[in-house]
């Protein structure tokens, strides 16, 4: 057995360790979380078992064990989530770790990683705290969870306004549009559940940046424009505790 971890300061005063082990069966695991857990530090991990005769490797997140921090929310007590961190992976600044009371979540970030000095185009994710305010869905696809966000369905003709000079800036359009915007109907499947975050949206600020969503992610979670993405099966699990008192707070 070996493993490998890695030590990043994810809040003021708690450390996460991350902890690969490979191995031929699964009672690795139990031993490296008795010793890392003993530690009395917070705790992310996952095991990528391998067997000889396969190529493919099997991964599997396992949910933060968190102590110890009151301030943030609870996801079991049914509770309205108010505040989500997400900070950069380490080694990888288009991606992220998603951290609520007691669940870290992988996440894609913009390809210019993470910026205080969000412009149109770059590509960043905006450092800050964003508010939820509203979403679309797309009603042909199966996600069920119940959300207490309002919501609406996504139609052929949606699209946002990413023309800084422009009066529309920033705000949703109807298509045919006559300056440049973005289709939220999509077949890639990333708005099936697209979230607007509150960047950027009053005042609004000429080529400040526009649509930061929280949406989808691609296979492999490539990076987005700017926005912050989860796979589809985490943003299902988050949808029951997301409100428009939710905020997002980007932080390195």
């Amino acid at each position: 057995m070996e493993f490998f971890a890695e030590l990043q300061l994810l809040h003021e005063n708690r450390a996460k360790v991350f902890v690969i082990v490979h191995d031929q069966n699964c009672t690795a695991s139990h031993a490296v979380s008795s010793c890392v857990g003993c530690v009395g530090i917070d705790v992310l991990w996952h095991y990528e078992l391998k067997r000889s005769n396969k190529k493919a490797s099997y991964r599997t997140y396992l949910e933060a064990v968190i102590r110890g921090a009151g301030s943030m929310n609870k996801m079991a007590d049914g509770k309205t989530l108010r505040l989500i961190d997400v900070r950069a992976r380490p080694g990888n600044p288009a991606q992220g770790l998603l951290i609520t009371r007691n669940l870290v979540l992988r996440c894609a970030l913009g390809k210019g990683g993470i910026s205080a000095f969000k412009r149109e185009g770059d590509g960043a994710t905006p450092l800050g705290a964003m508010r939820l305010i509203r979403g679309w869905r797309r009603r042909d696809q199966d996600i069920r969870a119940f959300s207490p966000l309002p919501f609406r369905a996504i139609r052929h003709d949606d699209g946002w306004c990413d023309a800084p000079d422009d009066r529309n800036y920033n705000r949703p359009v109807r298509a045919p549009y006559r300056a440049s915007h973005e289709k939220l109907w999509r077949q890639d499947g990333l708005y099936d559940i697209c979230i607007v975050m509150d960047w950027n949206i009053r005042p609004r600020r000429r080529g400040c940046g526009s649509a930061i969503f929280f949406h989808l992610a691609r296979r492999g979670y490539e990076p987005t424009e700017g926005c912050i993405a989860l796979k589809r099966a985490d943003m299902a699990r988050l949808l029951p505790y997301l409100g428009t008192q939710t905020i997002i707070r980007v932080r390195r």
